[in-house]
């Protein structure tokens, strides 16, 4: 059997006419933080918010503080 291989280019930015997806862009943000590099940002056009989304592929033992670790990055940001 051939060596299997999967050739993919994603799309940093992906647009429609409700929702704007960026994967691995920085954001501009009014207020400087050290965090600016979400794993996906999707901007919801119609009621002007946007859905920051951290991705984490941990192995079982260290789970719990993965979930720590990615949370206490914006939650200071969050009010």
């Amino acid at each position: 059997m051939g060596t299997l291989c999967y050739k993919h280019e994603s799309q940093s930015v992906v647009d429609n006419s409700s929702y704007k997806l960026y994967y691995d862009k920085s954001i501009i943000t009014r207020q400087t933080i050290c965090n600016d590099r979400p794993d996906i940002v999707i901007p919801d056009k119609t009621i002007k918010e946007a859905y920051l989304i951290q991705v984490a592929n941990p192995h079982s033992h260290n789970l719990h503080s993965t979930i720590i670790k990615k949370h206490r990055k914006y939650t200071r940001y969050d009010q």
